[in-house]
């Protein structure tokens, strides 16, 4: 994870430079910007994901135990397999 941050500050570094050399501050800062909105989104769409799946999953597994205790309830099976 420490390495991801580390490659993630560099790229955001060369970039900022590169964009500084291209066309000044304004444009550097507006290059950073830019970037940094789309980490956000990023991010915030990640979240959002991890947020779906664990509800879904949930859900789920909820639907799994209604359907096992309503089977456990109410068995197809009216005969007791001593009766065969």
């Amino acid at each position: 994870m420490e390495t991801m941050v580390a490659v993630g500050l560099v790229i955001l570094g060369v970039l900022g430079f590169v964009a500084w050399l291209g066309g000044g501050r304004k444009w550097a800062f507006r290059t950073l910007l830019s970037t940094l909105i789309l980490i956000g989104v990023g991010a915030a769409g990640v979240l959002l994901y991890i947020y779906g799946t664990d509800k879904t999953a949930a859900h789920r597994v909820q639907k799994v135990h209604e359907c096992a205790l309503a089977k456990v309830a109410d068995p197809k099976l009216r005969r007791s397999p001593k009766e065969w």
